[in-house]
């Protein structure tokens, strides 16, 4: 939308996806706007119920049902198993509950996002359809350039194993080839119980010098309590960019900062 207009944010990346309440100019907002863009259900739980109270008039676009999409399945279920990128792949027709909806996270299904969001954008304002592809094609040539840029500062960490807060990492990890061992959350909102972590505990024991990544969201004490081994290094990742500045480079930012915090903590 460069030089023709701004999208509105309703969602910032400090608000949990899975649990907001929009203001009410936020729903001025979206009544007044042509096209709605969002990941869909599995992410933003609040706002399904929300958009099946509007009008109709919005064109509502779900990105999870962009063609071309890579999709995978949650590992929540498989925590304490070592990632299996091939089985994790599913069909778009995969049921809610199961797909992962952090798609953002992998290159190749930000290029097919751009692609739809400057189709749609097209459709609802032909003025300035040529101008919404000429701005695909530049975002998708920086999107190719990070791309190679994360490929050649991960190739040396591919190997290394390390521990994520919960499973929001799939995409980025089928990306890029890397071995994430186990989740400690079942999901970001969720604290573990002490079965799994006994088995965590013994899965890190036989992993000497093992990177645990913690979120922002998390607990920390989770973290704290399996780092305070001194066979274990500890880190950040943030999935959704929440000390970003929203604009046109958060998610090149956000790319550029997780493949960061994993060479660094990674790193032999």
């Amino acid at each position: 939308m460069q030089d023709i207009d701004t999208p509105g944010l309703l969602i910032p990346g400090a608000q949990s996806p899975h649990f907001f309440q929009l203001k009410p100019s936020d729903l001025r907002k979206l009544h007044r706007a042509d096209v709605v863009f969002w990941i869909g259900a599995t992410l933003e739980r609040p706002l399904e119920r929300i958009l099946n109270t509007l009008s109709g008039t919005q064109q509502q676009v779900a990105m999870v049902d962009t063609p071309g999409l890579t999709l995978r399945h949650s590992r929540t279920h498989q925590a304490l198993s070592p990632a299996q990128p091939e089985r994790d792949r599913v069909p778009a027709s995969s049921d809610a509950p199961t797909l992962d909806p952090h798609i953002w996270l992998s290159a190749n299904n930000a290029r097919a996002m751009v692609d739809e969001i400057a189709a749609v954008l097209a459709t609802v304002d032909l003025a300035n359809a040529r101008k919404y592809q000429e701005n695909a094609r530049l975002v998708q040539a920086r999107i190719d350039r990070l791309d190679r840029h994360i490929e050649h500062e991960l190739a040396a960490v591919k190997t290394s194993p390390f521990v994520v807060y919960h499973d929001a990492y799939g995409y980025f990890e089928q990306a890029y080839g890397l071995k994430s061992l186990a989740a400690i959350a079942p999901d970001s909102e969720r604290k573990p119980g002490a079965r799994h972590l006994h088995r965590l505990n013994q899965l890190l024991a036989e992993y000497p010098g093992v990177c645990v990544f913690s979120e922002a969201q998390g607990d920390p004490r989770l973290v704290e309590n399996l780092a305070s081994d001194a066979r274990i290094r500890s880190a950040q990742l943030d999935p959704l960019g929440r000390t970003i500045e929203p604009g046109p480079e958060a998610w090149f930012e956000l790319m550029r900062d997780i493949a960061g915090s994993l060479r660094r903590c990674l790193q032999p």
